[in-house]
């Protein structure tokens, strides 16, 4: 019961100590190295379980009615999403080349509404984030299209009142542009395939506009309706660009970046 653990212990269950433990957690497990997931299951110092698995299938969002606020994150696997009518704690792992979209607002019978989605580059729910020229002409602007609005379609289905609903866009900074040859995961045109998302969103009904691209190479990120302007991003560190994007630094110099992120 929370009344009775110890005041530490408490304290690991506010919303800066779950910010801390989501850090120390992925400090530790990433180590260095290129093991994916780097965020591993969020668990406290007196061993309880934090996180609460969605169960949502590929392609799908799943939508629960929280009742009473319970402390669990709900966690949003890749290429699935996660609709929560009365508010809850939310986190998705390693945003790599994926999109994460978080909308707040409420529903038509004025409960709280948050969301979050976890878009791939090419899967069931994609945000088509080709690397190729030719996929992204032939499949990319269609893709960005049919998705936000089977996204939003979701949400109305949820019971969500768009005219009171808003979604940010969050993923990880693209390479430095390269005049060389075309990259789809360059930063300029992540940032062209952004708008284009942006605008599926908002001819579906949804007012959308775009985080700050995270320097990290791969990103967690975890919201708390306790700060519903605010996540929180921890992932490994990249070094911005002057002509634009993130560089990979030496090996020996390679940490864990966290961040709070206004939207």
């Amino acid at each position: 019961m929370e009344h009775e653990r110890r005041p530490e212990l408490k304290e690991q269950f506010s919303l800066a100590g779950k910010r801390d433990l989501i850090v120390e957690l992925y400090r530790k497990n990433w180590n260095g190295g290129r093991r994916f997931p780097f965020m591993p299951e969020v668990v406290a110092a007196d061993g309880s379980g934090l996180e609460k698995s969605t169960e949502a299938q590929p392609g799908s969002a799943k939508v629960e009615n929280v009742e009473a606020k319970d402390g669990l994150i709900r966690s949003v696997r890749t290429g699935t999403g996660y609709i929560a009518l009365g508010g809850a704690e939310m986190m998705t792992k390693e945003l790599t080349g994926c999109m994460g979209v978080l909308v707040r607002g409420s529903s038509v019978d004025g409960k709280p509404l948050s969301a979050l989605f976890h878009m791939t580059p090419t899967t069931k729910l994609a945000w088509g984030n080709f690397k190729r020229q030719d996929d992204e002409e032939r499949w990319g602007h269609d893709i960005r299209v049919r998705l936000p609005a089977a996204i939003v379609e979701s949400l109305v289905e949820s019971g969500a009142d768009l005219a009171n609903c808003d979604a940010a866009l969050i993923r990880t900074a693209g390479f430095p542009p390269n005049a060389a040859h075309y990259n789809g995961y360059t930063e300029d045109h992540q940032q062209e395939k952004t708008a284009d998302l942006i605008k599926g969103f908002e001819a579906a009904g949804l007012k959308t506009n775009a985080v700050e691209p995270l320097p990290m190479e791969t990103a967690t990120i975890y919201w708390n309706p306790e700060a519903p302007d605010e996540l929180l991003a921890v992932g490994e560190e990249r070094i911005p660009n002057p002509q634009g994007g993130v560089d990979e630094p030496p090996q020996s110099e390679k940490t864990v970046a966290a961040q709070i992120v206004k939207i």
